[in-house]
């Protein structure tokens, strides 16, 4: 099985409602994502699967 990390380093908002429409997308195409990072400053980072957004 195929799988895909995202990662971005601009922290909005939407992070989650984006990340929820591409992890459908995702399963639609057979794919697994794994983790969504965002890179930005302070708390702003980090990783969805840590948090357990993912």
């Amino acid at each position: 099985m195929a799988s895909i990390i995202l990662g971005h380093h601009h922290p909005s908002r939407e992070d989650l409602r984006l990340t929820k429409q591409l992890v459908a997308a995702a399963q639609r195409l057979d794919l697994t994502v794994h983790d969504h990072v965002i890179l930005g400053a302070g708390d702003a980072s980090g990783s969805f699967t840590d948090r357990g957004l993912l």
